[in-house]
């Protein structure tokens, strides 16, 4: 029997639900607590502080204004650690960044907690220090890459891949349903910091769990002087450009191109949905509590699974559509699920567009099938560094312009970034159809 469960190589399941968790617990007890803090913290002028609905718009504006400082400094470190990174894991395997990422998300969600808690109340300026800390090491992101890239080591028959990613990401939306449950519960008997404290004991045993338990695939050579490592940390940045710019077979480098373009217009998109929802339902008419938002994000995941579960067995295995057919598929979905929430005038729609966006969570793991049969096996550490670097210009551009845009429309009209964001999934499903019909017109045998 323990025979049988090992032949199922269990390992990154168990990193990823955990992490999941975590992140989860992050994200529904931070519009609460950061609306605290900025309450403690600013004071509006007298005619913002004698209209409700200008009060409510006003410190929605300092919480939001405060995750864009997070991100300009947290970026472009993280860009550098997620080349330095994915060059260190081609050679090292995935063991250290994944290691370094759990740390990071320790030290930056202890600086959060510290800057929130009311028996602390550091100034919002350690926020700083935490973009730092997170962006030397990866942080979450440094952790999801190093996931994916290990998979890939593990299961070379792409098929067998693309089946475990589903499975993988599935584990995920268990995760996220399993830290908003937890959140709920911890938020509503006690309080959010208490949630935060619990989720950082997790992370601490699954750090535990990483150094001591899981084995790194690749072979270790024994030079790890910072020198060397620092050099090898160069060259990977050439590397990772040689990965994009080489002359390939069948236009896989203009497809590897294309690729990365609906990847990014899809993480700018998503990365700034699921960011602004549980600020944007701060205000009217929505007014949602700690609770609200842990209730939401539980319903969410459920619906992701289905979405998988879905891909997985019916549109996969009966229907035998291509990845990248269900990649357009998945998008539109997300675009549509953003647009009823730029319509929403109460919570009922809101709810509604998760039913309609439940494919979405199939565009990640497909998507990193589709890198795998874009480039070379060796050259799978540094394209998947690559997304993770897209993922990190992703988040500045949700940043720079995307919430930009979200501050100065929202006295005109709150819901207009979300059409936006519809626009943005429409056209990376029109690029990905382009995509789907040269890629199975130059290589009819490839096997997504």
């Amino acid at each position: 029997m323990w025979h049988q469960i090992q032949s199922f190589q269990i390992r990154m399941e168990l990193v990823i639900l955990a992490i999941a968790i975590c992140d989860t617990a992050r994200i529904v007890i931070t519009p609460t607590l950061m609306e605290d803090k900025v309450k403690r913290v600013y004071v509006p002028t007298s005619d913002v502080a004698n209209d409700s609905v200008l009060l409510k718009k006003f410190y929605n504006k300092k919480m939001v204004e405060w995750d864009q400082n997070y991100s300009y400094v947290n970026m472009p470190l993280a860009v550098m650690a997620t080349i330095f990174f994915g060059s260190f894991s081609d050679k090292h395997g995935r063991k250290v960044p994944m290691i370094a990422g759990l740390l990071g998300m320790f030290v930056g969600n202890m600086i959060y907690i510290f800057v929130w808690w009311d028996n602390t109340d550091w100034p919002l300026a350690w926020l700083f220090l935490a973009a730092v800390s997170n962006g030397i090491t990866g942080g979450f992101r440094m952790v999801t890459s190093s996931v994916n890239a290990y998979l890939s080591d593990q299961f070379e028959v792409k098929r067998v891949l693309s089946i475990r990613m589903i499975i993988t990401y599935t584990i995920l939306n268990v995760g996220d349903l399993i830290g908003s449950q937890l959140t709920k519960l911890l938020s509503h008997q006690f309080h959010e910091t208490t949630a935060a404290f619990v989720m950082q004991a997790i992370n601490l045993i699954v750090l535990s769990y990483v150094i001591f338990f899981v084995p790194n695939i690749k072979d270790q050579p024994r030079d790890y002087r910072f020198a060397r490592i620092a050099k090898d940390g160069l060259l990977s940045m050439w590397a990772s450009v040689k990965v994009v710019i080489r002359q390939r077979e069948n236009y896989n480098r203009t497809l590897l191109w294309l690729t990365f373009t609906c990847v990014l217009l899809n993480r700018t998109a998503f990365n700034e949905e699921k960011d602004l929802i549980g600020t944007y339902t701060k205000l009217d008419p929505f007014h949602w509590t700690t609770d609200d938002f842990a209730e939401y994000k539980s319903y969410r995941p459920f619906t992701q699974i289905i979405g998988l579960l879905f891909g997985l067995f019916i549109l996969k295995k009966l229907l035998k559509l291509k990845d990248t057919t269900i990649v357009i598929i998945a998008t539109v979905s997300m675009g549509i699920d953003s647009l009823l929430i730029g319509l929403a005038t109460s919570s009922l729609l809101i709810y509604i567009s998760m039913a309609v966006g439940f494919m979405h969570a199939l565009t990640n793991p497909l998507i990193f099938t589709l890198y795998s049969c874009l480039v070379d096996g060796q050259e799978t550490g540094r394209v998947f560094a690559l997304d993770s670097i897209l993922q990190q210009v992703a988040s500045f551009l949700k940043t720079a312009v995307l919430q930009t845009i979200y501050t100065h429309t929202l006295n005109w009209y709150q819901g207009f970034i979300w059409i936006i964001l519809s626009v943005m999934a429409i056209i990376s499903a029109i690029i990905m159809t382009g995509i789907h019909v040269v890629l199975h017109k130059s290589n009819p045998d490839i096997a997504i």
